[in-house]
Order: C-alpha cells, then structure tokens, then sequence
C-alpha cells in the first residue's frame, strides 16, 4: 500500500508536461461611424416624425436610448410633458452625454408609429 516511487520496483510513469500559452493581450476597436468613398452622404440622417414635429435624425442601430436636442424639444409643436430622469448617458468613447429629463413621444418613421422614451439632451 503505502510506497515511494524511488522505490517501486513497477514501470515508471512518463510525465506529461503541458504548455499554456496566454494569447497577446488583443486590441479593442470600437467603431462610431463608417465612411464609404461611394457614398454622397456623409451621415445616416434620416427625417423622424416625433409627436408631429419633423426632425433630422442620425441613427444609431446600437444606441440604447432615443435623443433629442433641446433645440428641437422647444421646436416641437406638440410637446411631452418634461419629468426628471435618473440615468446616466454616455458616448462610445465613454464621455458623459447631459440630460435635462425625459418625455412619452410618439416617433413615427415612414408611417410607421413607435411609442418611445426620448430623453432630451441638455
């Protein structure tokens, strides 16, 4: 039962050894926008009907929360009633975006309605 291997007269056990390798730390991109030399366009700005108002928007397809300027909240014709919010809006690159509160808006795009939370930038 008990033995030491020194001693143990049975066939030696070949020893597996095992390299890990680390992968290089990788280098993280983070996309904002994508030019093409094809196109006459510089932005995806597309016009949005937010609660009968016409605004020019850039789309974001990863973005979390719908903006508006406050410019353009003062310029709707029909506004939302303005409450506090408590969140916390940041850029891609980490920049904190100011929010001066949100609003229940109506966002309709090619005739198609979506009930939504703006939040009006400050």
């Amino acid at each position: 039962m008990n033995h030491y291997a020194k001693c143990c007269k049975a066939a030696p056990k070949q020893k597996v050894h095992t390299v890990d390798e680390e992968a290089e730390d990788e280098e993280e991109f983070i996309v904002d926008e994508v030019h093409t030399s094809t196109s006459e366009k510089e932005e995806w700005v597309v016009p949005v009907e937010v609660n009968e108002t016409i605004i020019p928007f850039k789309l974001d397809t990863g973005a979390q929360v719908n903006l508006v300027s406050w410019e353009h909240y003062k310029a709707m014709t029909k506004k939302s009633k303005m409450h506090p919010v408590k969140i916390k809006v940041t850029g891609y690159t980490g920049e904190r975006v100011p929010v001066k509160g949100g609003c229940v808006a109506t966002f309709r795009y090619k005739k198609t309605p979506d009930k939504s939370t703006a939040a009006d930038r400050g």
